[in-house]
């Protein structure tokens, strides 16, 4: 396929996004072969060891051993749909976040897709929204293979947004999420090191040209980043907290017509 990098988008117009999300019909995520079940009893802890077949002296293994944090590294192909219906397919970069026992946390280099945080505009939390359930199947399913199998199970604490009183509802399990706001500040020495650019399917850049007077690219450009989402609730039960074009944090999100598409930067734990 063809793939470019570009700067990514903040605002896309819903009535587009609305044809071609993809979505869950049930605002319960089911767990399944591929997903956690949710848990009561999360902890900030790196997730418990599990094993693999794995040479932690060679291939994806290697690589986590030998990374520290701050460097992009490469773990094979990912493929996916991506919510406008184009086919993903990129050996894409991974960020270092944190090593931790053993367990090493990424998350993509780039915003890697453009979702709904729900589908649906309706008081939501992480537990219940559509692209946890996304991530957790389609995404997850995608990766290569060498590292799905290093995959951790992560206990995923959702803390309410206290400025705002929004809740965050119940802690999780997943193998794949977003960072939290407080997590975001975390893993991040500024601003300026959370800013991220945006990989997308040429079918998507195509898609979206039109509305744009020189084009999505050029505008973008200008805009000199790619706003993604959070998993922490914003200042309504409707929206989510993000990460803005430069990089700042918008722990209360915003108008609710934005914040309902944004970004997308999955992040998993991994472990041999």
């Amino acid at each position: 396929m063809r793939k470019t990098a570009i700067w990514g988008i903040f605002v896309v117009l819903m009535a587009i996004l609305s044809v071609f999300i993809i979505g869950c019909g049930d605002t319960n995520v089911q767990p399944d072969a591929t997903q956690p079940p949710a848990s009561d009893n999360a902890t900030t802890e790196a997730p418990a060891v599990e094993t693999t077949d794995q040479d932690p002296k060679t291939g994806t293994a290697g690589i986590l051993a030998s990374a520290a944090v701050g460097d992009i590294i490469h773990l094979g192909t990912i493929s996916f749909t991506d919510a406008f219906g184009n086919e993903f397919s990129d050996d894409i970069g991974w960020l270092v976040l944190a090593k931790e026992d053993g367990h090493v946390l990424v998350i993509t280099q780039d915003v890697i897709d453009y979702r709904h945080f729900n589908q649906g505009f309706v008081d939501i939390t992480w537990e219940q929204c559509s692209v946890r359930q996304w991530l957790n199947s389609d995404f997850y399913n995608g990766l290569a293979s060498e590292m799905r199998q290093l995959v951790q199970v992560t206990n995923v604490i959702n803390n309410d947004n206290l400025e705002f009183g929004t809740p965050g509802g119940n802690d999780t399990q997943d193998y794949v999420f977003l960072l939290s706001v407080d997590e975001a500040e975390d893993f991040f020495v500024s601003d300026k090191d959370r800013r991220a650019d945006a990989i997308l399917t040429q079918g998507t850049i195509e898609l979206l040209n039109p509305d744009y007077e020189n084009g999505i690219v050029e505008y973008l450009q200008k805009r000199g980043g790619n706003p993604w989402m959070l998993r922490s609730p914003g200042f309504d039960p409707r929206v989510t907290a993000g990460v803005d074009y430069d990089g700042r944090i918008v722990s209360a999100g915003g108008d609710p017509y934005y914040l309902d598409h944004m970004g997308v930067r999955p992040a998993v734990w991994l472990g041999n």
